[in-house]
């Protein structure tokens, strides 16, 4: 693979153009010789749009010194380098929100629009609906999963939702009996393929990356839903209230005990601006926060880095309160790893999951823990949150 890449460099280096062409691409993640993990962006102007099913991610495109092509992520901290030949792009993805740099060859081409194959084989198979998915790898609390997929004609698209939140935007195809997904969101690189045989879903395997994989299978079950999401964390017997103290980004050390939140409904969510599913949370919390406007509720962000030198993290927290425009405190808690989280905060039981999110009473005393956060692409799911959301708030008002 190396060898190729290297002798197209050769080839067309005296071609390179700074511009990208416009229209629509398809880019390639290289896993190894023989996978890459595709995925669609629509270059206009100085934005690559990346496409997954519904979602829509405006990364921006931007010269560097040396005459290659920086496209920048929004949400994370991440970024392609590349070199322009025309319709062919060169480079490397970079994702620099973890201590060891997780670097992946990229390559797209233009004026392509397909995502899998130009010509899938044509299927009798339909997997539209709800199933009960297994992922052999993990453990026990998360080794099953509510698999959701709506399919027409070829094209797939769907999630899947876990106790710890869901998969997003997938979208991809069948191919006679061969099921592919892939998402990229800037950080997270997800490729799922199977076959379909029988009405099941087997033989599967789950990429994340260069450094993870698993197996996978699923069946049909209409019936299936996932462990409450209230079960899995909880305070320690003899503690009623949640007490912490952690800087925002000013230095300032903030409190619950602070008179800002007295007498208010709070809600504390502990999260990591890497966390995909904890930014569909903070997005929602956002807009909500600022459309209601509400007097006597606060929200405060718990934020837990891979990288946990204390300039990095303000960066990534300034650059999520930006891009979401969260105009409550989001403050810094330490490292992301779910042990030495929980000790930042020892009356937990335990941290469950990025996101936890925390309701705490207006005397202070909490009302609930939600662990995990399944979000936009889950549908019927989400809408159903959010409806439970604003029941707790209001009677959590009016206690």
């Amino acid at each position: 693979m190396k060898k190729y890449l290297l002798l197209i460099l050769c080839f067309y280096s005296h071609l390179v153009i700074a511009q990208i062409k416009p229209g629509m691409w398809r880019g390639e993640l290289i896993l190894h010789d023989t996978l890459s993990l595709p995925f669609n962006f629509e270059v206009k102007d100085n934005v690559a749009m990346i496409i997954n099913a519904d979602e829509r991610i405006p990364a921006t495109i931007s010269l560097m010194q040396n005459d290659s092509i920086l496209i920048r992520l929004p949400d994370f901290d991440a970024e392609i380098h590349t070199s322009n030949f025309g319709e062919l792009l060169i480079g490397e993805f970079f994702n620099l929100s973890r201590k060891e740099i997780n670097v992946i060859t990229f390559r797209a081409s233009a004026n392509t629009g397909y995502r899998f194959s130009d010509r899938p084989e044509r299927t009798s198979t339909n997997i539209t609906g709800k199933w009960k998915a297994k992922f052999d790898g993990e453990d026990d609390e998360n080794k099953y999963c509510v698999g959701l997929f709506n399919q027409e004609g070829n094209r797939v698209t769907g999630t899947f939702l876990t106790n710890t939140g869901d998969y997003r935007f997938l979208e991809g195809e069948i191919s006679g009996m061969h099921l592919s997904l892939s998402a990229f969101d800037g950080a997270h690189s997800f490729l799922f393929i199977a076959d379909v045989i029988n009405n099941e879903i087997k033989n599967g395997h789950f990429f994340s990356g260069l450094h993870w994989h698993d197996t996978w299978s699923a069946v049909r079950d209409s019936s299936f839903n996932l462990q409450d999401e209230r079960s899995f964390s909880h305070l320690k017997e003899g503690y009623s209230k949640l007490e912490f103290s952690f800087p925002d980004v000013n230095g300032k050390m903030v409190s619950l005990a602070d008179s800002e939140f007295k007498n208010k409904v709070v809600i504390v969510q502990i999260m990591g601006s890497w966390c995909p599913n904890c930014l569909d949370e903070t997005r929602y919390l956002s807009d909500w926060f600022n459309t209601t406007k509400p007097e006597d509720v606060r929200i405060i962000g718990l934020d837990y880095e891979k990288i946990t030198d204390t300039t990095v993290a303000f960066r990534n927290i300034r650059r999520l309160a930006d891009r979401y425009h969260v105009n409550y405190p989001i403050l810094f808690g330490g490292s992301s790893n779910r042990e030495e989280a929980g000790k930042t905060l020892p009356m937990l039981s335990r941290v469950f999951s990025f996101p936890t999110t925390i309701y705490v009473n207006k005397d202070g005393t909490v009302r609930e823990i939600h662990s995990g956060f399944n979000g936009p692409a889950t549908g019927q799911y989400f809408e159903d949150y959010k409806r439970g959301f604003a029941k707790l708030i209001e009677e959590m008002r009016n206690h």
